[in-house]
């Protein structure tokens, strides 16, 4: 078990973002930088993602080698068009020798814009999206 302390700092990141709409699915690379705050306690820690596909940050609670991911707002961007959603309790990953490893998930359904009038205008596409990555020093 690699201690909890030794996780503060940056790393690179690898993997995959998947996307389910209306029963299709379509996947896309993914890398970037993951830098890893420590938080207000030794179970507690912030993820700081930055990839190709843009930033999102979240905190971490952290149970021996597994954590679990708070919900946060994410994006699915498809075309022109930007759905967001939630992460949701199924986020979670695992602390192994020489690296991190987690899953993502997300339901990001729904896109709202305010018309020049100030009308307010929603809609929503089915989207689930499930990001796997592997950070390494």
């Amino acid at each position: 078990m690699q201690p909890i302390q030794t996780l503060a700092g940056d790393y690179t990141i690898t993997g995959t973002a998947s996307y389910t709409i209306e029963g299709a699915v379509s996947s896309e690379p993914m890398s970037g930088t993951l830098s890893i705050f420590a938080g207000s306690s030794p179970n507690y820690y912030y993820f700081l993602e930055r990839t190709n596909k843009g930033r999102i940050g979240f905190l971490t609670t952290h149970t021996n080698t597994r954590f679990s991911i708070e919900p946060v707002q994410d994006n699915t961007r498809v075309g022109g068009t930007t759905y967001f959603g939630s992460l949701d309790s199924n986020s979670q990953g695992t602390v192994e020798k020489d690296s991190i490893v987690y899953d993502r998930y997300a339901n990001t359904e729904n896109v709202g814009i305010t018309a020049p009038t100030g009308e307010r205008i929603t809609f929503s596409k089915k989207i689930r999206k499930h990001v796997h990555l592997v950070a390494t020093k």
